[in-house]
């Protein structure tokens, strides 16, 4: 799957939760699985399939790519994601934002003043925390910049999407 930060950004900013959620999670596994193909040796990539989201998480965060702050983010996001993929009623609950907006590590700024009372709710929290994942597995990971320097996005074009 290729890193499409235009279709990211849609997903994370989408009036329908499950969108956000499901998507904003497939695009975060995309990020993932770009930052570990860079940093593992050709062919091990292969056994990569056989992996949970968390286990590459912390493959990831072995290998330098991913702070170790940053886990309980990546877990809270993915229990989200399990959470809309077997509950036909799920939504994003206030506290559940705001747990998922503490977990983010010191290093990262905090989102908008009010976020929870964006028109989306708590799922603008979760959205934020998304892009913070993404952007800081692309910096760190792919990109390589020390964690004081800007996002840089050094990622794949996806053919036929608009640059």
């Amino acid at each position: 799957m290729a890193i499409d930060s235009e279709s990211f950004y849609r997903y994370v900013n989408s009036t329908d939760e499950l969108t956000l959620v499901v998507r904003g999670h497939l695009s975060l596994e995309a990020v993932l699985n770009h930052v570990l193909d860079r940093a593992l040796p050709r062919g091990l990539t292969e056994e990569l399939d056989s992996l949970r989201f968390p286990q590459r998480v912390d493959l990831a965060i072995a290998l330098g790519k991913l702070d170790i702050e940053s886990r309980p983010v990546w877990m809270k996001i993915n229990a989200i994601r399990n959470r809309f993929a077997h509950d036909l009623d799920a939504k994003i609950t206030n506290e559940e934002a705001r747990e998922t907006l503490a977990m983010l590590p010191a290093w990262w700024a905090p989102p908008p003043v009010g976020s929870l009372d964006h028109p989306l709710g708590p799922a603008s929290a979760i959205g934020w925390c998304m892009a913070v994942l993404w952007s800081r597995a692309i910096n760190t990971g792919l990109s390589g910049h020390a964690p004081e320097l800007p996002v840089v996005v050094d990622v794949e074009i996806v053919p036929g999407a608009p640059s």
